[in-house]
């Protein structure tokens, strides 16, 4: 139950996410010509995940699932005649997620200080992560409870990609603020959709338990051409980039060598919407492989090829 509690509250594509997005930033700041502080990096990645972690675990205090009651309830047989006090039980892993939390917090706290006290976290990157803390209070607890509502995975784009990656760069004490926005921009497209596949893959049970979500929001023919309009959008805005910034293609034309696997993705949702058979593991794996892959040629130029 502890596992399944952590396990809820992020997943491994968040602390990924949370991980590659910390890099960008890092990366646009080392080109920019700030020397990278790969100490300050990972004390920053380990601030938002510690952060991530406890505001979902806190989260599950408000938004336990029910089922997950019942079969404790079940499995403690508190459907029979109960002595009193014994009804406390059923609490205790509500509670028992607040005290999950506490070790996170601390955490957070001291990293928190740690990179006050070095002069590292300055005006611009305290804003940020006031932000980003704000954002995560907005989607774990009520009343917004963002992480029930169709916006969830905007929240979620902003949250894990774009503003990450400007309290790294900022963090770096780097500048370049545009040229991050011309990488992460279109990343925050790719993620958008590959949450719309994700979405889509539980449609059907998402409509069942009647979960409020983007694709349930709006139906699954204009998710769909909402996911194609987010990954042609995310390369035609590299494309534009290339045409009228004073960035080199040099630096932009690798980004595109994830083209085929995005255009993979266009076509099987076409395929889709005209009753073709549902290939989930190649979605998956074009969804996943079109973002990740955009990340580490992003990463691979910024530090490596120039």
């Amino acid at each position: 139950m502890l596992w399944r509690m952590i396990r809820t509250s992020i997943t491994l594509n968040r602390l990924l996410l949370l991980a590659l997005s910390m890099a960008l930033g890092s990366a646009v700041a080392g080109f920019g010509g700030e020397p990278i502080d790969w100490g300050v990096f990972a004390s920053g990645s380990l601030l938002l995940i510690s952060l991530h972690i406890a505001m979902g675990l806190v989260g599950q205090f408000f938004y336990m699932e029910n089922d997950l009651l019942e079969r404790l309830q079940s499995l403690l047989k508190l459907n029979q005649a109960r002595k009193p006090g014994e009804e406390l039980i059923l609490e205790r892993p509500r509670y028992l997620s607040l005290l999950l939390a506490l070790p996170f917090f601390t955490l957070f706290v001291f990293l928190f200080l740690q990179l006050m006290q070095s002069r590292m976290l300055t005006p611009g990157a305290l804003l940020f992560l006031l932000i980003i803390i704000l954002l995560a209070i907005l989607e774990n607890t009520p009343p917004a409870r963002l992480a029930r509502s169709p916006y969830r995975d905007l929240a979620a784009g902003f949250a894990n990609v774009l503003l990450p990656a400007v309290f790294a760069l900022l963090l770096q004490g780097g500048e370049a603020v545009g040229l991050l926005m011309v990488f992460a921009i279109p990343l925050l497209f790719l993620f958008l959709a590959l949450r719309i596949t994700q979405a889509l893959e539980k449609y059907e049970e998402d409509l069942r338990m009647e979960r409020s979500t983007l694709l349930n929001a709006i139906g699954w023919e204009r998710g769909m051409l909402l996911h194609n309009l987010f990954v042609l959008v995310a390369f035609l805005l590299l494309l534009l980039a290339g045409m009228f910034t004073r960035f080199s293609w040099r630096l932009l034309a690798p980004c595109l060598i994830a083209l085929p696997f995005g255009l993979l993705q266009v076509w099987q949702m076409i395929s889709i919407a005209n009753g073709a058979p549902v290939r989930w593991r190649l979605l998956r794996f074009s969804a996943h492989t079109t973002l990740y892959l955009g990340f580490y040629l992003t990463l691979f130029t910024l530090l490596v090829v120039w």
